[in-house]
């Protein structure tokens, strides 16, 4: 999700500040010139356009494949066999679009060594306008900001569907009690549930049946469970008639409808730990240009990957 400061929109004059509908990368610039436009004062802390996770982990192989996967229409580095297929034209263009998303004029300093929460608490202190992270940051951002400061929306270009997996070991000793499991862990009142905890649920129904509820959770429309002495809700996560986050149904179904997979290979752990190293070089102070870099993860990539 694309996550914004309202109140830093607002303040720059921009007169509407619902981007629920989704923007551009172009437009997301746009709107951090705006924020910055000489002679205007900035909000309190504010000093970059946006941040995001580019630390040398997992953050940083999730924002290569969302700007690789925007810059050849979805075209993926593996086949669903697990065989590389990337051509080194199609990682020149996708370390073109990392690169301009990531320049420094609209990027945080800090996000090339942010993870999830280092970026979440930069942006909570309003150090930037925007903020690319997964769907449950909306209920925690809430927490401290109000839906006059924050607003949600899906992110520009191709997003990358997070790696939270159930499996069955073929040896496994306790088949039956996994399979069952399974099912209650992927029933529509537990992804219901799964969903009314801020979280992004897998079945369609969370967002879309209102007959489906979670049946551990409050009643629809109820308050939230507190974990205050005084009895004040501890969640201040904004809520629709039915008791999902209100940005559930129109904003988050919508964004994983049109999101994608991360490359499909059993070497997984082999990919991502040389795609971040790789690309790690484009955040040095002296970056090689597109076609080199390219060059070097096809050479790299090869090595890991069948194909």
């Amino acid at each position: 999700m694309l996550y914004y400061r309202r109140d830093h929109l607002k303040q720059a004059h921009v007169q509407d500040t619902d981007l629920s509908k989704g923007i551009t990368w172009r437009q997301l610039r746009d709107l951090i010139d705006a924020v910055e436009a000489p002679g205007r004062s900035r909000p309190k802390g504010y000093e970059k356009g946006w941040t995001t996770q580019l630390g040398p982990y997992e953050g940083r192989t999730v924002n290569g494949i969302e700007a690789f996967l925007s810059a050849t229409d979805g075209a993926g580095l593996t086949d669903e066999n697990g065989r590389y297929t990337a051509t080194v034209q199609q990682l020149t263009d996708g370390i073109a679009e990392l690169r301009a998303r990531t320049q420094g004029a609209y990027t945080l300093g800090d996000a090339v060594r942010s993870d999830e929460g280092e970026s979440l608490t930069d942006f909570a202190d309003g150090r930037t306008a925007f903020l690319r992270h997964w769907p449950y940051a909306y209920r925690t951002l809430h927490q401290s900001l109000t839906d006059a400061q924050l607003g949600v929306a899906p992110l520009p270009g191709r997003a990358v569907l997070g790696g939270q997996n159930l499996a069955l070991a073929g040896s496994s000793q306790q088949a039956d009690k996994a399979r069952e499991l399974i099912r209650f862990l992927t029933s529509r009142e537990s992804e219901r549930c799964l969903l009314d905890a801020g979280f992004a649920a897998t079945r369609e129904s969370a967002y879309t049946a209102d007959d489906v509820t979670c049946g551990v959770a409050r009643t629809p429309g109820a308050a939230s469970p507190s974990a205050s002495p005084s009895g004040e809700s501890a969640d201040r996560m904004p809520r629709d008639d039915h008791g999902r986050p209100a940005y559930a149904r129109t904003i988050l179904l919508p964004a994983l409808r049109r999101a994608v997979q991360r490359p499909r290979t059993p070497l997984y752990g082999a990919f991502t730990q040389t795609f971040a190293t790789e690309l790690g070089t484009l955040f040095t102070d002296d970056p090689p240009g597109d076609a080199e870099l390219a060059a070097e993860l096809d050479k790299e990539l090869r090595k890991v990957l069948p194909g």
